[in-house]
Order: C-alpha cells, then structure tokens, then sequence
C-alpha cells in the first residue's frame, strides 16, 4: 500500500505541476479554477489519510460530519431556514447506526442495499419538499455509513482496513480525474444534457476505463490475485459514481444550483465532492462483501 500511496501524491504532484505552468503561460478564470481545485486536492487528500490510519472510530466521526455537512447544503438548497431539527437527528442516526453496522458484517449487505432503494426513491417522491428532504437525508446516512463498516470485510479477505478505503477513495477520485480529462480532450457527444450539460459519453466511457486500469495496476502493485476481478471492481464502481453524480446534479438542477455550496475552493459544496461516492459506496460495499476473496458466498460474481 505505500507504494499505492506514493503514486498518488505523484500523480499529484504531477498534475498540480502541469497546472501550475499553464496558468503562468496562459492566465484565465479555468486555469485559476484548476489551481484551487488542484490545492483543494491536496487538502482533501491528505484529510482522508490521516483519518484512515486514525482508525474505525475517527472515520466513523469524519462520515457523520460528511453526512450532516451534505445534509446542511440540502437543506439549504430546500430553503428551510430552521436547520437544527433536522441535523441533530440525522447526526445522531448516521452515527449509531454506523455503531450497528461495525456490529455485524450482514447488515452491511443490508445497509447497502436500503441505500440503494433510497436512491430511487429519491427521484420518485421529487415533487414533495418533505419527503424529498427526507429521502436524500436517509440516502447520504445509509449510503455513506457502510464506510465504517470496511474494517470488518478487511478482517475477510487479503486488504487491509486502511488498505480497502484507500482503493475504494483512490478508484472514485481517479474517475472523477479521468472523466474530466477525457471529456476535454475527446467529449462531443452529450451524456445526460437536461441533467448535466457538461458530462460527455467519451468522458464517462474515459473515466471507467482509465479507473480499471489503474485499479488494475493497484492489484499488480500489491501482487494480489485474480487482476481481471479487480479492473472489473473499478469499472463497476466508476459507473456507480457517474450514476451518483448525475443524481445529485438532478437535484441541483431542480434546485436551480450549480453548485450545492462554496466550502470547497474550486470544488463547490460538499455534495460536489460526494455525489460520486455517495452511490459508489454502497455498491462497493455489496461486491466485496460477496467476493469470492472475502467469503465463500456468491463466487461466480467475479
């Protein structure tokens, strides 16, 4: 995993280079844009680092404060003005019930799976305020929750706790890269032009198969078995972000937003930064938990 984390401050270092020396050739409002993304990056990169080696209990504190953080832009993207009855609540049940999910490995299946049904729903019920509110809050807790519940499918299988948020964080934020490179340099054709203009076919189809070569490469890297099954892993965990991203940008359309927030220099809110991971993780949760490497249940998925 060092070198795994190498590569990426690398990768890095690399990109804040290049970005760097494109602003100071050609100064404009995107590369001025790139560079706080870039240094947000940076921030954001090491945040996640020293709260996965900080262990189970400080991730359990850094989801709910993601949880309450997304559910605070909801709320004001919804106009209600009155935040705190609906926060307290919402903090308290993304906490405990990240408790029940270090519990029992089964209920991370379970989990994953209502945040999946919330996901839907979500769309669905969009007409009422209420229940729209509701749906979201209830899909960012039981979605982002099963985040906690890595340290118990590490004890299964070959990767680490650390090891695992680090592939599944590294696999999100590289799509994320990949598609927005891609689709510079290649995008004509539009993904999904009512809900996020921006998104193009080439930059989606970019974003996974960039992901599942380095997932790839993550697995070669640390000399793990069955390769294919971990390129497989970042393709369907890529598809799982996009879907994820145009969701929220949904919502932010219905909202008549660009951004869900300003917290995050170049970046927007926090709802920005975990559209992608809010539906990734779930799914994620669901195919290694029934990966033949972790258990013995559900071989043939992989």
């Amino acid at each position: 995993m060092t070198e795994t984390i190498f590569y990426v401050f690398a990768a890095t270092t690399i990109g804040t280079i290049a970005v760097e020396v494109k602003h100071h050739l050609n100064s404009t409002s995107e590369t001025l844009k790139n560079r706080l993304r870039v240094r947000s990056w940076w921030i954001m990169i090491l945040i996640c680092l020293v709260t996965f080696y900080s262990g189970p209990l400080v991730v359990q504190f850094f989801t709910t404060s993601l949880i309450t953080w997304g559910t605070y832009e909801i709320l004001s993207a919804e106009s209600i003005s009155k935040k705190l009855p609906w926060l307290i609540p919402t903090s308290l049940v993304a906490f405990y019930l990240q408790d029940l999910i270090i519990l029992k490995i089964l209920s991370l299946p379970i989990v994953a799976g209502l945040s999946l049904l919330f996901f839907f729903l979500s769309r669905v019920a969009y007409m009422n305020k209420k229940a729209r509110i509701s749906l979201l809050a209830l899909y960012l807790i039981s979605s982002l929750s099963t985040l906690s519940g890595f340290n118990l499918i590490a004890i299964l299988g070959p990767v680490g706790y650390t090891d695992l948020l680090i592939l599944f964080f590294l696999i999100v934020g590289l799509n994320d890269v990949f598609q927005y490179v891609s689709g510079k340099i290649f995008g004509k054709r539009k993904l999904a032009p009512l809900i996020s203009p921006a998104k193009t076919m080439e930059g989606a189809l970019g974003g996974i198969l960039l992901s599942s070569i380095s997932v790839f490469g993550f697995a070669l890297i640390n000399h793990f078995e069955n390769l294919f099954s971990f390129a497989l892993l970042g393709a369907l965990i890529s598809v799982a972000g996009i879907a994820g991203d145009l969701h929220f940008s949904f919502f932010k359309r219905l909202w008549g937003l660009k951004n869900s927030g300003s917290g995050i220099p170049g970046h927007g809110g926090i709802l920005d930064r975990i559209d992608s991971l809010s539906l990734a993780s779930p799914v994620f949760i669901i195919l290694v938990t029934l990966h033949g490497e972790y258990n013995e249940l559900a071989n043939w998925i992989f």
